[in-house]
């Protein structure tokens, strides 16, 4: 894939540079036709005002010239949006290579909203930010493909949902094209903040003039009335000039309610931008041919989009005018701004209650393309199974995801039933916090219904709590030890309330040296105390510690199930190498290394 991507960045670059060279070639026609026009005006006022037919002649060349310069300048928008569009594509497909290489600091991280970023598992499993889940996953630029996705990492699916996205994924893989040709069109939109909405929050405003019936009618016949003003003044069959009272009466009109038009145009007129943009984006889902049930619906229901965004999209062209010099001709002759209103709040009635599914659907497309994506660059990962078993988990060569293909190590891991857990020991760097994120983030994969990075997954329906990344806070008087107490209270919190509601997902806790702030002899006395509880509330999960006398309590010996990591040192002419083969064993850590690590740095006390 990654051949793939590269080959067609560098088509994309060629089509590129071939795009720039007709962009150069029509700015030297356009000013050659412009200065052509120009000149043959002055040369025919200059030399041939005395002869009529070369006057004409001049005159006629440099209207065709003038003619040839309009369309030259249409011509030219189009090249550029096509240079615009295919310098897109080549960047699309950089950093789809860059992806698969894991290189995060080549490509950008799309914006995920705020609310989601704070929440603890996100911090512990590293779904947002640089080097993230969302990093690796989100090719939807738009605020609704952003917020769509993050939301899917953070809530799990149902069921019928799960398998429904697995279709969908399915089928939108192989549309390499249309994928990156939505990635493109939406691409103008990916600056906007991921946790703003300016388009909802206009479509819910309170229409205004449909409340004032009078002053529809009297806006659509006061320019009728001015234009049969002027009329009776030129045919001579009234006398004065009433026209300016007609003008008066429309300022005094527009006077009068400027602060009304300036809420329901101006809002709308700085919207024109993102609405035109919306509007392509909608209108490319056109040629997606759609036969799974699923993306039939979202298809419908875009296609219905796309309709009312181009015309809103019209509208907000419409309202911009307000900022051009022709606007107050506009306005004192026609009335403009109050036939522009009436056109919106009609809109507003048609199609307002439905903006809101249409950005939903579309956010959902996005979401499942990112998902399809990832398919697609990672043929050999797995889509995940319900287990047959209840409260399990078994993934075969689960890896961490976030880890590039050429060094990732994939390791058989089983959890459960419930009431059970893993105790997994082993010396610092070996592995057993990528296993734990492996886990976590795989999970997250399944619930929200992408890929795993596994040979085969099956897993029941988990809520997962995690206590992976802990710090103190100076700002809130919090110490490191009650930063661990409090998170591992919401583990347990989690736990207790899956219990209680039989309905409840069961809970899939991840405990990393959990209490580390105390001494070892609190440490065990409390950490028996919460793995004992959580075993009781029927949760199961995975605990890595360094504590070896935790692998011994016989308290535990069925619920617990021991794995290990483990190190392989060897003497080299330049001292002590230590190496990891990260491969998950059955047992207890037989060796330790932090001795060993104070001779590999040379550290001489």
């Amino acid at each position: 894939m990654i051949e793939t991507y590269h080959d067609r960045a560098k088509t994309f670059a060629q089509e590129e540079q071939e795009a720039l060279g007709q962009s150069d070639r029509l700015s030297s026609w356009r000013l050659g036709a412009f200065v052509s026009a120009v000149g043959l005006i002055f040369l025919a006022n200059g030399l041939w005002h005395e002869q009529p037919v070369r006057l004409l002649v001049c005159y006629c060349l440099a209207v065709c010239c003038m003619a040839a310069f309009v369309l030259l300048v249409f011509r030219h928008q189009r090249i550029d949006e096509r240079h615009r569009r295919l310098g897109l594509l080549r960047t699309i497909n950089l950093h789809g290579a860059h992806r698969l290489e894991r290189d995060w600091a080549q490509f950008p991280p799309m914006q995920a909203p705020d609310k989601f970023q704070n929440l603890t598992i996100a911090r512990d499993l590293n779904l947002f930010g640089t080097g993230s889940l969302f990093h690796l996953l989100c090719t939807g630029p738009t605020l609704q493909g952003r917020h769509t996705l993050a939301q899917w990492l953070i809530e799990p699916s149902p069921q019928i949902t799960f398998s429904e996205r697995h279709e969908c994924v399915r089928e939108l893989a192989p549309l390499l094209d249309w994928r990156q040709e939505l990635q493109a069109k939406g691409q103008a939109l990916a600056d906007q903040s991921a946790d703003d909405d300016p388009i909802l929050a206009w479509v819910s405003q309170e229409p205004w003039l449909t409340q004032k019936p009078w002053l529809i009618t009297a806006t659509r016949l006061l320019p009728f009335g001015l234009l049969a003003i002027v009329t009776l003044g030129l045919v001579k069959m009234i006398q004065g000039p009433w026209w300016l009272m007609a003008l008066l009466v429309h300022w005094i009109v527009t006077r009068w309610y400027r602060r009304s038009l300036d809420t329901s145009l101006g809002h709308l007129s700085q919207q024109e931008k993102p609405l035109r943009h919306y509007a392509c984006v909608f209108q490319h889902v056109h040629g997606l041919g759609a036969t799974g049930a699923t993306l039939r619906e979202l298809k419908d229901t875009l296609n219905v989009a796309s309709l009312g965004m181009a015309r809103l999209s019209h509208l907000a062209t419409q309202a911009d005018t307000r900022g051009s010099i022709v606007h107050p001709l506009l306005q004192y002759l026609l009335l403009w701004d109050f036939h522009t209103v009436r056109a919106i709040e009609q809109w507003q009635e048609q199609h307002g209650r439905q903006v809101s599914a249409w950005f939903h659907a579309l956010g959902e497309l996005e979401a499942l393309a990112s998902l399809a994506n990832l398919h697609q660059e990672e043929p050999d990962w797995a889509f995940s199974k319900l287990a047959d078993t209840s409260n399990t988990f078994t993934g075969e060569h689960l890896a961490h995801p976030l880890i590039a293909g050429r060094v990732r190590v994939g390791n058989d891991v089983h959890l459960g039933p419930g009431g059970h857990f893993m105790l997994i020991t082993g010396s610092n760097m070996s592995g057993k916090s990528t296993l734990l994120r492996s886990i976590g983030l795989n999970t997250t994969l399944a619930n929200a219904g992408a890929p795993v990075c596994a040979k085969s997954l099956e897993l029941s329906s988990f809520q997962l709590a995690t206590s992976l990344h802990v710090n103190d806070s100076l700002t809130d008087g919090i110490s490191f030890f009650m930063a661990e107490l409090r998170r591992i209270q919401q583990v347990v919190q989690m736990a207790n309330a899956a219990a209680d509601n039989p309905n409840a997902r069961t809970v899939l806790y991840l405990l990393d040296e959990i209490l580390q702030g105390t001494n070892s002899e609190e440490r065990q006395v409390i950490v028996k105390r919460v793995l004992a509880h959580l075993v009781k509330q029927g949760a199961i999960g995975a605990v890595t510690t360094h504590d070896l006398a935790l692998a011994n309590l016989d308290i535990f010996s069925e619920t617990r199930q021991l794995d290990h990591f483990r190190e392989e040192f060897r003497e080299t002419s330049e001292g002590p190498e230590m190496t990891f083969d990260y491969i998950l064993r059955q047992g207890v850590a037989t060796s330790t290394n932090a001795v060993k690590l104070l001779e590999i740095i040379d550290l001489k006390i």
